[in-house]
């Protein structure tokens, strides 16, 4: 998969970057870029690699900051 995690407080001035958003903080977020067509691919594999496949997921996007 063709990703990169990153810090968002780094990361908001230079690229757009997505968040993956898990209910309840039952594991804290995780933040990366890529350039992927297919963003649930790309958040699924980092969910299975970063956070134990936690279920119920979803991904938030982040606008690059001016």
């Amino acid at each position: 998969m063709d990703y990169q995690l990153v810090d968002p407080k780094e990361e908001a001035f230079h690229n757009e970057y997505f968040e993956i958003s898990f209910p309840d903080q039952t594991h804290p977020s995780l933040y990366f870029t890529s350039n992927a067509e297919i963003l649930e691919d790309v958040a699924a594999e980092i969910v299975h690699r970063h956070a134990d496949n936690t279920p119920g997921w979803r991904i938030i996007p982040h606008a690059k900051k001016h």
